[in-house]
């Protein structure tokens, strides 16, 4: 009877959520209440529940709980009136990031699931010797406590931790427990995503955005009622400027319907157009200190500042890279003649060597953990300078003919054995 009114709670505060636009504190501290005691309920038992919940319901209470929780601390910010300042003070433990992490952290550590995802890693079919890590309902309340921890350390600014978060999940294979709820595979790749381009690794964060995204548009039909489209938008805005600072090729369907939305960004690359589609597409950073004024406002501005001073470090880059692409040898003088703001010669060379510095990114490989990856460059062409001139190569055309020759190398073995061989 408990979990049947706990469940009705959840589902009722959901509702209230979705259709109000203006909540009270009561309302916000009812639904902690109900979360709090449903997981402390969850959680104190001896043995698992005989419960049952879709996987999408178990996804939507995690998901719904982390939502929330994102919701009090852009609230709490705001808040002025004396009497709703007094139930905050009453409530200390209510809505406090140390709470919402503890509950998360303890569905994993109960249901043992990153023991359980590294013995599926492995093909071990061991039994577990725990009961809750066999239990469906405890293993997804666990699996999706990774992903959803992934989500708050990314709405908090703590991008290595978001990645170090979903270590024990592994992102390349095509069929795995995420991919069992379309919202919670959306979710993962979105801040996954947002986390490796936040970190200066953009090759990363293209591969999560389009992975997703072409993920979406094969199974769309399929999964209508948990199609996420604004989370797709939002990739989309955060693709639309990764691929203009550092270019790729992507699939084709991805490409076309990204130059249909953001045809104007991709045209112009104005600075205003910058910060609104970054405005867009990011999600709304929040602060883990306590309520100060204007701490999640200034949060999200701060991340906004720091991402857009990254970019207008790398605004000329494109340009050169795309002068470079036409010649195999170039003198200094012509490439400064050739931009669009003249720069001497020194200053070219310092972009020359903000070039290489830049396109250099950690990229992740699947044998690796999120966090790890091989230093490696993110453009096919290297150059040198020698006596004022740039010398460039271009190293898609190496890769060509180096497999070119591989192809024919045993050709090649017979042809020099036939040589070697005497005359008859």
């Amino acid at each position: 009877m408990n979990s049947f009114l706990y469940l009705y709670r959840e589902l009722y505060f959901r509702n209230l959520y979705s259709t109000s636009n203006k909540l009270s504190i009561e309302h916000r501290l009812a639904a902690w209440e109900n979360y709090s005691s449903f997981f402390d309920f969850l959680l104190v038992q001896k043995k698992p529940l005989a419960i049952e919940l879709p996987l999408q319901w178990i996804w939507d209470i995690i998901d719904e709980f982390v939502y929330q929780f994102q919701e009090f601390c852009l609230y709490r910010s705001k808040l002025t009136d004396e009497t709703e300042l007094d139930e905050k003070r009453k409530n200390p433990q209510a809505w406090h990031v140390v709470s919402v992490l503890k509950y998360l952290h303890r569905f994993i550590t109960l249901s043992d699931i990153q023991n359980t995802l590294e013995k599926e890693r492995h093909s071990d079919n061991i039994p577990h010797s725990n009961p809750f890590a066999g239990h469906i309902l405890y293993q997804y309340f666990g699996y999706f406590s990774i992903i959803s921890l992934c989500r708050l350390h990314c709405i908090l600014c703590d991008y290595y931790m978001a990645l170090k978060t979903i270590e024990p999940i592994e992102l390349h294979k095509k069929r795995s427990r995420y991919t069992k709820v379309t919202a919670a595979h959306i979710t993962l790749f979105y801040y996954s995503g947002v986390s490796y381009m936040m970190l200066r690794r953009y090759q990363d964060a293209i591969k999560m955005f389009t992975s997703v995204l072409l993920y979406i548009s094969r199974m769309r039909q399929y999964h209508t009622r948990q199609y996420d489209q604004k989370k797709s938008d939002k990739m989309y805005a955060l693709l639309a400027i990764l691929l203009h600072f550092c270019p790729k090729r992507i699939d084709d369907y991805i490409n076309n319907t990204l130059m249909t939305i953001h045809s104007k960004f991709i045209n112009s690359t104005s600075e205003d157009d910058l910060r609104d589609i970054f405005t867009y597409g990011c999600p709304k950073f929040i602060s883990p200190v306590g309520p100060s004024g204007e701490d999640e406002v200034s949060q999200f501005l701060l991340q906004r500042k720091l991402f857009l001073r990254e970019i207008n470090q790398q605004s000329t880059l494109p340009l050169i890279h795309s002068y470079l692409k036409l010649y195999t040898t170039i003198d200094i003088n012509k490439l400064s003649n050739l931009l669009e703001k003249k720069h001497d010669k020194e200053t070219l060379r310092t972009y020359l060597v903000r070039f290489v510095h830049k396109n250099r990114q950690l990229q992740w490989s699947n044998d690796k953990r999120p966090n790890d990856g091989i230093w490696a460059s993110s453009t096919n062409l290297d150059f040198y300078i020698e006596e004022e001139m740039i010398h460039v190569i271009d190293n898609t055309v190496t890769k060509r003919y180096g497999e070119i020759f591989l192809r024919n190398c045993d050709k090649f073995d017979e042809l020099i054995n036939d040589l070697q061989k005497p005359n008859k």
